[in-house]
Formats: structure tokens, sequence, C-alpha cells
């Protein structure tokens, strides 16, 4: 018989060096990872802006369809009346919505945001250059770090992750969006 005491033991878990392999394996692998995850989130930020870009655009061509209706396509002052109960609703540029401020007293804004969703105006963070508005920045309140609406031109611009909505400049010129996604 032989002794229980000299027989080869059967060897369970891993040594030293196979535990250094996968953990360096694991580094290399966290390595290439993590930069595609950082673009991943600049990416999402960047398609967020273009999605808002997109409507503030759509509802800057629906406010032209109804001065194009009422006949003020024309003309580099007009409000318009948007929902139908005789009072005008908006500013409009020819035939575009402005980038005007909120009327003094107000937080409602009288510009392209009147004529988005109304879940706008928390959602986004926006603010205008010095009157006369010519342009509007936008970003969402989660970038600019605010609980939406009406905000400092500065800290929007600051994020370097924003849209800039510019007004018709003249006749039968629509207005502009350019897109700033340095810091996205």
């Amino acid at each position: 018989m032989r002794d229980k005491r000299h027989a080869p033991s059967k060897r369970s878990g891993f040594t030293l060096i196979e535990l250094v392999v996968v953990i360096v394996l694991l580094g290399i692998l966290a390595a290439f990872a993590l930069p595609k995850y950082a673009n991943l989130t600049a990416s999402a930020n960047i398609s967020v802006l273009e999605s808002i870009g997109g409507a503030v655009l759509s509802a800057a061509n629906i406010v032209h369809t109804k001065a194009l209706v009422l006949g003020v396509q024309g003309e580099p002052n007009a409000t318009i009346d948007l929902d139908g109960d005789g009072v005008d609703d908006i500013e409009v540029r020819y035939g575009y919505p402005t980038a005007s401020r909120a009327p003094s007293g107000f937080r409602d804004p009288n510009n392209v945001f009147k004529a988005m969703d109304s879940n706008s105006t928390t959602d986004l963070a926006w603010g205008t250059d010095a009157p006369p508005a010519s342009y509007v920045v936008i970003t969402t309140a989660s970038i600019q770090g605010s609980s939406g609406g009406k905000v400092n031109r500065n800290a929007i611009e600051n994020t370097n992750c924003y849209l800039r909505y510019d007004r018709a400049a003249s006749p039968g010129a629509p207005p502009t969006v350019t897109y700033v996604t340095n810091d996205c």
C-alpha cells in the first residue's frame, strides 16, 4: 500500500504569475476602453445639441410658415399670434423667430423658445447677447449646471458645449444654427 502522505496532491487556484498576467491584461483592456467611453459621453452631448438644433430650426420654419400666411415675412420687426388667441406671442424678424430676451419683468421668452415645446424653458439653458439681441445660445440645463431657463450668456458660452441661433439677417435669409462642441 502506498502512503497517502507522499501521494501527489491536486493543485487548486492560480499561481502568482498567472494572476499578474490577468491583471496586466485587464489593465491593457481598460486603457483602451476608457477613452472610448469618454468619447461616447462627448458624442452623446453633441447628439443632444444637434437634436436641439433640429428642433429649433423646425420651430423657426413653423413660425416662418405662419409669417408667410400673415404676410410679415419681409418685415424686420413684427409680432405674430401663434395659438390663435388674439394675442401676439412671438417676435419675428423677416418672418423667423428672433433671439430677443424675455420681455421686461418676465422669465418667459418671446423668441424661438415660444414656438418650441413648453419644457424647453426648463430642460434647456439659454441666454442672449445684449439688446437688440442678434443671437441666442442654448445648451442643456445639465451641461450648464442649472435648472434651466434664461441664464447669463457667458455662463453657457463658458461650457464650450452649446449651439448658437442667429436670427435672420435679411429678407429671404433663414436663421442659422452653429455648434460649439470643444468641451462636450
